[in-house]
């Protein structure tokens, strides 16, 4: 059971990746002070970094779900022939 919702939240935190990503360079822009003019495609090479990083997440997220899910099952099945 705790399988799938890891796998549920995982995915549901991928397909918030990009939103989450720019709200993070939100963030950054006014910890700094409202301008971060390093290079012109600096904001949208951290948004892509912050977007990766989360996807990174969600995969780590979900994988350890699917494991779950593998072993719950393996689980169950073994007690249902014993």
């Amino acid at each position: 059971m705790v399988g799938a919702v890891l796998v549920v939240v995982a995915a549901a935190y991928a397909g918030a990746a990009p939103e989450r990503a720019h709200a993070d360079f939100g963030r950054l822009v006014s910890s700094q002070g409202g301008s971060m003019t390093h290079s012109a495609t600096y904001p949208d090479t951290y948004r892509q970094f912050a977007a990766q990083a989360r996807l990174v997440q969600s995969l780590l997220v979900g994988g350890t779900g699917v494991v779950l899910v593998a072993i719950g099952t393996a689980a169950a099945l073994r007690s249902e022939g014993a």
